[in-house]
């Protein structure tokens, strides 16, 4: 009754932020061990379609992650979904053709695919009841999502509605990819390392090199760079205060989108390098200054 697992596919640089955040939310209702999120733990030699296939068929429900990027064509080439050997592709065919429960979540205002627009072995999931996650309503969409996935396992109502409620440090850690409390995190997570002298700053921060800015380097996918492409670290590793009091200015933030760094004190929210503007996540920056 307990022991049905979650697979979640997604992509990291159309919602790798969202996820994590999500991923820490569903761990506090279920178990660790019955989510499996990430391909970076298949071992080098290995046929990665083989393991995918039999990952998704050992689950019970797989949760498809649609960011506002999830469809998008890369430059002068095929939308990735076209390619047999596209990891998102693989991982929702196989869950379809397997019958296994396919819920899309939609992130952030992103909208459902047309059934044309998909290839013919991912067509069926235009016809599956999606659910919404928006930046605003967070806390209560994942609540939604949980109780939805509880249902779907046929999980006691206790198991529905534990007393224990979601916290905010989760979603603070996750949607900017650290985890200072955690010393092991499975399938490829990031285990971010929290410089000084407590937790109240940020290792990982680094100077690019192509753009000349200070982005988050703690994830494998390099963000967005406005020189094109990902972000290229050189130099220093940045240890950045956060929500701390004393001199300095607050109200720097993380962007999801471009892993930059920005400053959102005012009510534009700038020029993202993945497009439209900068979207703050995670923790507040409080920088000294002379």
């Amino acid at each position: 009754m307990t022991s049905g697992r979650i697979f979640i596919s997604y992509r990291r640089d159309d919602s790798a932020g969202f996820t994590r955040a999500i991923y820490e939310r569903l761990v506090q209702r279920f178990s660790r061990d019955r989510i499996f999120m990430d391909v970076d733990t298949i071992e080098p030699g290995l046929p990665f379609d083989q393991v995918i296939n039999q990952a998704v068929g050992s689950c019970d429900i797989l949760l498809a992650m649609i960011g506002k990027h999830w469809m998008e064509r890369p430059p002068g080439g095929t939308p990735r979904l076209e390619n047999p050997k596209d990891f998102v592709r693989i991982e929702i065919a196989a869950a379809l053709s397997r019958n296994i429960r396919v819920i899309p979540v939609l992130l952030d205002a992103a909208v459902m695919p047309a059934e044309d627009a998909l290839p013919e072995p991912l067509r069926p999931l235009a016809l599956r009841n999606a659910i919404e996650i928006s930046n605003t309503r967070f806390e209560s969409d994942v609540n939604r999502l949980a109780d939805a996935i509880s249902q779907a396992l046929s999980e006691p109502d206790g198991m529905r509605h534990p007393k224990t409620a979601f916290t905010r440090r989760p979603l603070v850690y996750w949607l900017l990819g650290g985890a200072a409390a955690l010393a092991t995190i499975p399938v490829g997570f990031f285990a971010l390392r929290i410089g000084g002298k407590s937790e109240s700053t940020q290792s990982n921060w680094r100077f690019c090199q192509k753009c000349q800015a200070l982005f988050f380097d703690g994830y494998s996918a390099k963000g967005v760079c406005p020189a094109g492409g990902g972000h290229s670290a050189a130099g220093f590793m940045f240890v950045l205060p956060h929500d701390v009091s004393g001199s300095g200015q607050a109200d720097w933030r993380f962007c999801q989108k471009c892993y930059g760094m920005f400053f959102d004190g005012t009510p534009s929210k700038g020029v993202c390098s993945a497009g439209d503007s900068h979207l703050a996540a995670g923790f507040n920056f409080v920088l000294p200054h002379a």
